[in-house]
C-alpha cells in the first residue's frame, strides 16, 4: 500500500517534469489534468491508508505521538509506522542502523577516514530526510541543534543528517514512553 503511494508520488514529479519542458500549450495543459487526477489519486490513497492504520488501536495511538513531533507530517509518520515496525521497542543506536542514518567510521590502522552513513531501509531514509528538511525549519528544538552544528562549521548535508538522527531517536523514545513530544525551547 505505501509503495503503491510512493509509485504515485513518483509519477507526479515525472509528470510535472514533462510539463516544465513541454513547449505546446495543449500539452502543457493534459499534463497539468494528470498531475491533478494523480494529487486526487494520492489523497484517496493516503486516507484510505490512514483509516486501515486508524482501525487498529495500538498504531493509531503511534500515528498520533509520531504526528505530535514538529517535522513530522501524515505521510511520514505513516512510512515511519509501515517500515519501521522496531520503532519504540529498539535502542538508539539499532533504530538509526536501521533507518541508515548511524554514522560508520572508515578507519583503518592510522588512516582515519571521515565518518558516513550507509546501509538502511532506502525509503524510509528518503521520507526521514523530508521531515529532518521540515524540521530544521519548524521543530524549535532540531532548529537550534542543526544551527549549532552549522556553526561550528559542518556542512549542510552533515548536519541534516545529523537531525535526521536525532529526529529518529526521538520518535523512537517518544514512542518507548508513550508520550506527545513537548519542546523544550518555549516560545515566550
Amino acid at each position: 500500500e505505501l509503495t503503491y503511494l510512493e509509485q504515485i508520488e513518483q509519477q507526479i514529479a515525472l509528470v510535472k517534469t514533462f510539463a516544465e519542458t513541454a513547449l505546446s500549450e495543449a500539452i502543457k495543459r493534459r499534463h497539468a489534468r494528470e498531475v491533478a487526477r494523480l494529487e486526487t489519486c494520492r489523497k484517496a490513497h493516503l486516507l484510505r491508508l490512514e483509516k486501515t492504520v486508524r482501525d487498529d488501536c495500538d498504531l493509531s495511538q503511534r500515528l498520533d505521538l509520531l504526528t505530535s513531533i514538529k517535522g513530522i507530517g501524515l505521510r511520514s509518520a505513516l512510512c515511519l509506522i509501515i517500515r519501521l515496525p522496531e520503532l519504540g521497542h529498539a535502542s538508539r543506536a539499532e533504530i538509526a542502523a536501521l533507518a541508515g542514518v548511524a554514522p560508520y567510521d572508515d578507519d583503518s590502522g592510522k588512516y582515519h577516514g571521515r565518518r558516513r552513513i550507509q546501509g538502511g531501509r532506502e525509503r524510509l531514509r528518503k521520507s526521514l530526510f523530508m521531515c529532518a528538511f521540515t524540521a530544521t525549519r519548524h521543530n524549535p528544538d532540531l532548529a537550534a541543534f542543526y544551527t549549532r552544528l552549522r556553526q561550528s562549521g559542518k556542512e549542510h548535508l552533515c548536519a541534516v543528517i545529523a537531525v535526521a538522527r536525532k529526529l529518529i531517536v526521538l520518535a523512537n523514545t517518544i514512542l518507548f514512553r508513550k508520550t506527545e513530544w513537548t519542546p523544550q525551547h518555549r516560545k515566550n
